[in-house]
C-alpha cells in the first residue's frame, strides 16, 4: 500500500518546489478559473472560498479519482486523502511542495496528525510520517492566503480615482508633472501627480502582446524607462514577454493623446526567447550621468534578465557568460539609428558581448543611486530560492553567485560549491533568511522574508533620519518594509524594520520622483483595491509634533547667504541658526531643507535641496513673480516669456526649447514654477 502511495505524489508532483510569491501550478503556469469548475471529485479546489482557480483540469481530476478509489479506503480515510492527493490541483500547488525526492505536498501539522490517526493502517503509514511530510512553512496544505489590515502608517497617494489594476512600476515623466504606473498585462497609464486628480489616459497598450499572458506568473509587462533626451525624442523603451515567452526591449516614440499611434512605432530593439514563465527581471534603466546629459549620442541601457526559470538553473544559464539569462546586460541606445536597425551598439568595456555581470538568479527590482553620477551604483534586489534573499551593488564584470551561492551560502542542491573559480566573486551587500534557524547569517539579522522586492537609496528630504538608506520590501505575506545601512565602525550594511509583518501591503515595485527624491510603494493587487502608497516612517521614526508658519510674500530671503551659513558642499545656503546645517548634507539632515533652506540663487551658484517653501524665490532683481511681462500657459502654472513662439505649445517646457527659452520665472509663493533651477529660470 505505501508503494501505491508513493506511486500517486511521484505521479501528481511532477516538478520540484520552489518557493514563490503568487499561485501557480507544477508547470509554473497559473491556476485557471475554468478549470475549477470542471472538477468532480477535487470538489474542495472547487470552493467559493478559492478565488485562484486550479491547476487541474477534468482530466486530470478524472486520472486522480482513479486512482484514489484504487486504494479501496474506508470513509474516513477517504476525506483526508482525497485532499492531500489532489493538492496538485490547488492554485499555490507550486509552493505546497517539499524538497524531498520524490517530492511530496508538505501539510500543515495538525492535518497531518489527524491524516496519519485516519490512515495510518490502510497506507501502511510509517511513524515518522508527520516528522517527514508536515511543516510549519508559510507554505503548507491545507493552505489559506492569510489576510492582514494594511498599516494606518501606509497612507495612499491617489484618492479620487481608480488606479489600474496589477501595477508592476511607477515612473515619473521627465517633462511633465504626471506618473506612468505600469501594469503586467500590458497597459501604461498616465496620471496627472496630484493625490486629488480623476484624470487618467492610456499611453500604451500592449495587451494583445503581453496581456494576454497574464496571470501566468511573472511575464507580461516588466519595465519602462524614458529615453534621457525624451523631453524633444518622446521615446521610451519597454521590458515585456509575449505569449510565446519572447522578451522583448522595444522602443516607441510617445503621441500626446495617441495610444494607437504610440503602439504602431515600436521597434524591437533586443529580443530572446525565455525557457519557463518565471524568473525574468524586467528592470530596465539608464544610469544618472545619462539623465543628467540629454545631449549624447548614445546611451547606456542596463536590462536585468533571470536565470530563465526552473529549480536550481538547471541548465546552468546564469554561469554561462554566453547566455542572457540570470544577468545584467547593458547595450548602448542610439540616437541615430538606421530606419531599421540596428538600433543599439555593444559597449566595448563589457565582460562578453552585451553581459556585463553574471551569477543572478531572478533580479526583481534594480535602481541607481541618483546621486552618483561617476560610477553610480546599481542596486538589485535578488529574489532567492530555498534559503536567502539578497541585496547586491552590482559589479561590472563580477559573478554574483548563483547557482553555485545562495547568498553567501553554499547551494547543497548543486554538484560543485568551490565558490568563483577563475572570475571575479562578489557576495551580496545584505542578505536575510526565509526562516529564523541556527545559521550566524539568519540569526544576526532582525527579519526574514521569502521575496525580495528592490527599492532605492532614499534621497529624498521627509525623512532625514533614513538619507542614504537603501530601503526596499518582501512580497510575501505577511509582507514587511525594510531598509539596510551603513554601519562604518564594523565596515557592514546592518538590518531594520520600517514597517513589521502584516503591516505591509504586497508591493511590486517602489516609485522614486527624481525631482524630490521621494519614494512611494506600488501595490500589486486585483480585486479593486489597488493604490499607491506614500513611503512611511514606520516604527523607527520618532513621533514629533512639529508646526511651522506659512510662507507669505513677505519674508525676505537672502540671495548673497550674507546672514546665513553656505554649506560645505558649496551650494547650500542654510539658515544660520540651524544646528543641522553643518551635517553631511543640509537638505538631508534632521530638519533638513524643511528648515534650513532660505535661498536660492542660480547666478551665485548656490541651490536649495528643492524648490518649495521655504526655498524662498522673490521678486527683485528682473524676475517676473505675477507673470506680468510673460505669458501664464494654459496649464495655469507655468509662467513662460512673452516672446517666446512655443509658450503656446502643449506644454511650454516640454515644446521645441522647452525651458531652456521659454521659463522666465519661477516663484513659489504664486503657484507659478520652472522645471529647472537654473537660467533663465531666473530666481532672486
Amino acid at each position: 500500500m505505501a508503494f501505491k502511495l508513493r506511486l500517486l505524489f511521484s505521479v501528481a508532483l511532477l516538478l520540484p518546489n520552489q518557493i514563490k510569491s503568487h499561485p501557480q501550478c507544477l508547470d509554473f503556469s497559473a491556476p485557471l478559473v475554468s478549470n475549477q469548475y470542471e472538477l468532480t471529485f477535487c470538489t474542495h479546489v472547487e470552493s467559493a472560498d478559492n478565488p485562484d482557480g486550479s491547476c487541474c483540469d477534468a482530466a486530470r481530476d478524472s486520472e486522480i479519482q482513479s486512482a484514489v478509489e484504487a486504494l479501496n479506503l474506508s470513509d474516513e480515510c477517504l476525506s483526508y486523502h482525497t485532499q492531500v492527493a489532489c493538492g496538485e490541483c490547488e492554485p499555490y500547488a507550486l509552493h505546497l511542495m517539499g524538497e524531498s525526492t520524490p517530492p511530496s505536498l508538505l501539510i500543515c501539522p495538525t492535518f497531518c496528525q489527524s491524516y496519519y490517526d485516519a490512515c495510518v493502517d490502510e497506507l501502511d503509514l510509517p511513524s515518522d510520517y508527520c516528522t517527514l511530510h508536515s511543516s510549519n512553512s508559510y507554505y503548507c496544505y491545507p493552505f489559506e492566503e492569510p489576510e492582514f489590515p494594511v498599516s494606518a502608517e501606509l497612507v495612499p497617494y491617489f484618492n479620487r480615482i481608480s488606479l489600474p489594476l496589477q501595477m508592476v512600476g511607477m515612473y515619473k515623466r521627465p517633462d511633465y508633472n504626471a506618473w506612468w504606473i505600469l501594469s503586467q498585462d500590458g497597459i501604461i497609464t498616465q496620471i496627472l501627480n496630484d493625490p486629488e486628480t480623476t484624470f487618467k489616459t492610456v499611453v500604451l497598450d500592449l495587451s494583445s502582446e503581453a496581456g494576454s499572458v497574464y496571470p501566468d506568473v511573472e511575464v507580461g509587462l516588466l519595465g519602462l524607462a524614458f529615453r534621457p533626451d525624451f523631453q524633444t525624442s518622446r521615446i521610451f523603451y519597454v521590458n515585456y514577454v509575449t505569449p510565446d515567452l519572447e522578451t522583448r526591449i522595444s522602443m516607441f516614440t510617445y503621441v500626446i493623446g495617441g495610444a494607437a499611434t504610440t503602439l504602431s512605432s515600436e521597434k524591437i530593439v533586443l529580443s530572446f526567447q525565455q525557457p519557463w514563465k518565471n524568473h525574468n527581471g524586467g528592470t530596465i534603466l539608464f544610469p544618472p550621468a545619462d539623465m543628467a546629459d540629454p545631449f549624447k549620442s548614445s546611451y547606456e541601457l542596463f536590462i536585468t534578465s533571470g536565470d530563465g526559470g526552473d529549480m536550481n538553473d538547471p541548465d546552468g544559464n546564469a554561469q554561462n557568460i554566453d547566455s542572457y539569462f540570470g544577468k545584467i546586460l547593458r547595450i548602448n541606445v542610439l540616437v541615430n539609428y538606421p530606419e531599421n536597425g540596428p538600433y543599439y551598439s555593444t559597449p566595448s568595456d563589457n565582460l562578453k558581448g552585451l553581459v556585463y555581470a553574471y551569477g543572478l538568479r531572478n533580479p526583481w527590482r534594480c535602481t541607481f543611486d541618483k546621486i552618483k553620477l561617476t560610477d553610480p551604483d546599481l542596486w538589485c534586489a535578488d529574489v532567492g530560492q530555498e534559503k536567502m534573499e539578497e541585496i547586491n551593488i552590482i559589479q561590472k564584470g563580477a559573478d554574483h553567485g548563483w547557482n553555485h551561492h545562495e547568498g553567501s551560502l553554499c547551494n547543497v542542491d548543486t554538484t560543485s560549491c568551490d565558490p568563483f573559480v577563475g572570475t571575479v566573486g562578489k557576495l551580496p551587500e545584505f542578505e536575510f533568511c526565509h526562516t529564523f534557524d541556527t545559521d550566524d547569517i539568519c540569526t544576526s539579522v532582525p527579519f526574514t522574508g521569502l521575496s525580495v522586492t528592490g527599492g532605492y537609496v532614499y534621497r529624498g528630504s521627509k525623512y532625514p533620519q533614513f538619507y542614504g538608506n537603501y530601503v526596499f520590501s518582501d512580497y510575501m505575506s505577511p509582507s514587511q518594509l525594510y531598509k539596510i545601512e551603513y554601519d562604518s565602525v564594523e565596515g557592514k550594511w546592518k538590518g531594520a524594520v520600517i514597517l513589521g509583518p502584516g503591516s505591509m501591503v504586497r508591493a511590486t515595485a517602489f516609485a522614486e520622483d527624481p525631482d524630490d527624491g521621494e519614494l512611494y510603494i506600488v501595490a500589486y493587487n486585483k480585486d479593486g483595491t489597488e493604490n499607491i502608497y506614500l513611503f512611511p516612517c514606520g516604527d523607527l521614526c520618532l513621533k514629533e509634533e512639529t508646526t511651522s508658519a506659512p510662507v507669505t510674500s513677505s519674508v525676505t530671503s537672502d540671495p548673497t547667504c550674507s546672514t546665513g551659513i553656505i554649506h560645505p558642499d558649496g551650494v547650500s545656503c542654510c539658515s544660520g541658526s540651524c544646528e543641522n546645517c553643518g551635517g553631511a548634507y543640509c537638505g538631508s539632515s534632521t530638519g533638513g531643507a524643511a528648515s534650513c533652506c532660505s535661498s536660492a540663487i542660480s547666478v551665485s551658484g548656490k541651490s536649495c535641496a528643492d524648490n518649495m517653501p521655504p526655498c524662498i524665490i522673490t521678486d527683485a532683481n528682473g524676475s517676473d513673480p505675477t507673470c506680468s511681462t510673460g505669458k501664464i500657459h494654459s496649464d495655469g502654472i507655468t509662467c513662460c516669456n512673452g516672446s517666446c513662439e512655443r509658450c503656446g505649445g502643449s506644454n511650454c517646457w516640454t515644446s521645441a526649447g522647452g525651458a531652456s527659452n521659454c521659463c522666465s520665472s519661477s516663484i513659489s509663493t504664486s503657484g507659478r514654477y520652472c522645471d529647472e533651477v537654473g537660467p533663465p529660470c531666473i530666481m532672486t
